[in-house]
């Protein structure tokens, strides 16, 4: 995946969960001027002010992607649904670098059945720098 800022990749399941939230999978890329750890902290605050009833579940480093990643899982409301998020991230590049994000969410009671789908996604995915 070369570092095309911005670029996104969606994918939804065809028949909404049991709670009407429909399983989702989104791979991201930004610009990233801090190291990974700075810039995840950042996002999990930004994501605390930005999610209604936001709640980190757990955090942590994962090696899927064939490098160093973070981690977390954390839950939120969506009108009347609690949506459960599995999130990995990945920096490239030096100071100018590249952010990755595999950001993977499911109904709370539907989630259970998605979570080891989404390790599977993030373990296969090839996170690489593209050469100058």
């Amino acid at each position: 995946m070369g570092p095309a800022y911005g670029r996104a990749g969606p994918v939804h399941a065809q028949v909404p969960g049991q709670v009407g939230v429909s399983p989702e999978i989104v791979l991201r890329t930004t610009p990233v001027d801090t190291d990974l750890l700075a810039w995840r902290s950042q996002a999990l605050d930004d994501l605390r002010v930005q999610l209604p009833g936001f709640t980190l579940l757990s955090a942590g480093w994962s090696d899927a992607g064939g490098r160093r990643a973070t981690r977390c899982r954390f839950s939120h409301r969506l009108g009347t649904a609690v949506v459960v998020t599995d999130q990995w991230a990945w920096r490239l590049g030096g100071g100018g670098g590249v952010g990755v994000t595999l950001t993977c969410s499911a109904a709370e009671d539907d989630h259970p059945s998605y979570a080891a789908t989404f390790a599977r996604v993030a373990a296969g995915l090839e996170v690489v720098e593209r050469a100058a």
